[in-house]
Formats: structure tokens, sequence, C-alpha cells
């Protein structure tokens, strides 16, 4: 994840499992949705 001003880049790196998320990856995402919406400074993701 990185981050310029209020735009937030979330970045899929794995191609050897072809970006593939499974259960745990899929929970990490919505954790990092949770913080991000809870952010008034984000204003793109």
């Amino acid at each position: 994840m990185s981050r310029d001003g209020g735009i937030v880049t979330v970045t899929l790196d794995h191609p050897e499992r072809m970006n593939v998320l499974d259960l745990e990856g899929w929970e990490t995402l919505g954790e990092i949705f949770e913080g991000l919406a809870g952010d008034d400074s984000v204003r793109c993701v």
C-alpha cells in the first residue's frame, strides 16, 4: 500500500500465484479497506 496525499494505492503483487486471493487475503484486504474507510483524508483508493 502506498499513499500520495489523499490517494491510496493497494497493490497485489504475487504474479507466481496470479494474484489469487485466498480467505486470508480477502480478510487482510477487508481490514485495509475498513481502516481506510475511517480515514477522512483518503479521497481515492
